[in-house]
């Protein structure tokens, strides 16, 4: 069987498509979490690995303004990913991985906040990290107008 090799504006659309449907599998797989939680609570799984309050005090503000600074990173980062791009499908590549990036961050506040529930116990607070979590995660879904401004600005 005969596949035609595709153009590069083919190729930046896949791009583009494969960064949604992965986009699509992050949304869904960050429910995972309090899936986990839920089932740790039901089921009254011994999980917790309790630390002395002050660590505890310590690791959590880290945790909370390691995620606040992680919503301005995720804005700042995709220009060093797309500089010196040149063709189309280099630039839908690093686009791609630009996306997938900011995905990671967003999944990493949700680990923090797993972490300190199991280190103390309390929903609240993997509950708030689930929360910033969520909503960084649904703030850098790759739009195609965004996409389309940077292919339109190395088009020039």
């Amino acid at each position: 069987m005969y596949i035609p090799d595709m153009s590069e504006k083919e190729k930046f659309i896949y791009y583009f498509e494969m960064t949604n449907k992965l986009y699509r599998s992050m949304v869904y797989g960050l429910f995972l979490y309090p899936l986990f939680v839920a089932v740790a609570e039901s089921f009254q799984w011994d999980i917790f690995h309790y630390l002395n309050f002050e660590t505890i005090k310590n690791m959590g503000v880290t945790f909370i303004v390691l995620s606040i600074v992680f919503f301005p990173l995720s804005y700042m980062t995709e220009p060093y990913f797309v500089r010196g791009c040149r063709d189309v499908e280099a630039l839908g590549k690093k686009l791609m991985y630009a996306s997938i990036a900011n995905m990671a961050l967003s999944e990493t506040i949700t680990l923090f906040g797993l972490i300190v529930y199991i280190t103390t116990a309390d929903l609240k607070f993997f509950y708030l990290f689930f929360i910033f979590s969520f909503i960084h995660l649904i703030s850098i879904r790759p739009s195609r107008k965004k996409w389309q401004s940077r292919l339109d600005k190395i088009s020039k």
